[in-house]
């Protein structure tokens, strides 16, 4: 900045900003000036420039800035994704009960054959590993487990909504699995149980016993079966549970 006299004002020096100079200057002056009523109100001011996210912002064409968190750090509760989302977890799709039951029983068919069907009624896969199945005849000592005739092998698995038929004798179509004819024409029970020794499902007919639920279901005339209608239907009674009707090996009941 200089200063020079004006012409015609004797003894009055007139102030003129020359140059770079002035705008060196008046810059600061405006930007405190524009700073002052922010300080004031203890906010930050806004300068208009644009906003520096930690480097996972996407930003979309309206200006909108969403921050996720990052994978260093995994974000709150999460777990290195890019979402937070923890990985497995739910307890699987909905109404997944992991439960199998035994969906239909012949004991007297056409050259005696035999039949147990189990029925998956979630949409989930159930994994059964080591699970068994065990027969008591009508009236066994309270202290009896049975006799397994069935066990699943390492990694044996059920898919949502299908069957899995164990056979005796000629049934009319393969069976997943074979057995020894053992059920009893005149009542008996059976139980699915788990590789720890759970009871999942149980069914007699014309029994009474740690393997019947509830009443017994009615006993079938020979050629007939037992089975849940619809497929799956299951109030923990035998009797209602379950009702004579043509055999369905590894087929639905229907209704």
């Amino acid at each position: 900045m200089s200063s020079v006299r004006s012409p015609g004002t004797p003894g009055r020096a007139k102030v003129m900003l020359v140059g770079a100079g002035a705008a060196s200057l008046v810059l600061p002056v405006l930007v405190l000036a524009l700073l002052a009523p922010a300080c004031a109100n203890g906010t930050d001011a806004d300068l208009g420039g644009s906003e520096e996210t930690n480097g996972d912002a996407s930003t979309s064409g309206r200006g909108d800035s969403s921050v996720l968190p990052s994978d260093k750090d995994g974000g709150s509760g999460g777990n290195g994704t890019k979402d937070g989302a923890a990985e497995g977890g739910g307890g699987g799709p909905s109404g997944c009960t992991t439960k199998l039951v035994i969906n239909e029983v012949l004991v007297e068919g056409t050259n005696n054959a035999e039949f147990v069907e189990l029925y998956n009624p979630n949409a989930c896969d159930v994994d059964f590993s080591g699970w068994e199945v065990r027969y008591l005849p009508k009236s066994p000592a309270s202290s009896a487990d049975g006799t397994a005739f069935f066990k699943a092998g390492n990694g044996a698995t059920l898919k949502g909504g299908k069957f899995y038929l164990l056979g005796a004798g000629d049934i009319g179509v393969t069976p997943d699995k074979t057995f020894n004819g053992t059920l009893g024409n005149a009542g008996g029970q059976i139980a699915l149980v788990d590789e720890s020794g759970s009871i999942v499902d149980a069914v007699g007919w014309g029994a009474t016993g740690k393997y019947t639920e509830g009443t017994a279901a009615k006993i079938a005339t020979p050629g007939k079966s037992i089975g849940r209608h619809p497929d799956g239907a299951d109030t923990d009674d035998n009797q209602s549970d379950f009702a004579q009707g043509d055999v369905t090996p590894g087929a639905s009941n229907g209704s």
